[in-house]
């Protein structure tokens, strides 16, 4: 299964941890998909806006790295959409370097998740 997670931070500048959005499996019939643009774009729609919204997090900036799915023309309008001029990607508001060490976080604190 493909699963999406994010961490969310309560404060940038003190960087205390705030919890994880809950996470989501790219999945069909519980049959692991690949993760498409389409797919990944219906998950920010129908699952990732619900969940800002519910925990009041309307205000967060998103991280994603460079991979195809993340970087297609039509996420990176409506990441633009969701989250105005606070999307940190490539072709995103905050250029976010391919393969950057700083995209690791969730290697290190998801595994009580």
């Amino acid at each position: 299964m493909w699963p999406w997670c994010a961490i969310v931070s309560q404060s940038l500048q003190k960087h205390q941890f705030g919890g994880v959005v809950r996470s989501y499996t790219f999945q069909n019939n519980c049959v692991a998909v690949t993760v498409t643009a389409e797919r990944y774009q219906d998950m920010i729609r129908n699952f990732l806006v619900l969940e800002t919204e519910e925990q009041g997090l309307e205000d967060m900036w998103l991280q994603q790295d460079g991979t195809t799915a993340h970087t297609a023309r039509s996420t990176i309008q409506l990441l633009n959409d969701v989250f105005p001029r606070r999307l940190i990607s490539r072709s995103g508001d905050l250029a976010w370097p391919v393969r950057s060490p700083d995209l690791t976080a969730p290697d290190f604190s998801l595994w009580g998740f």
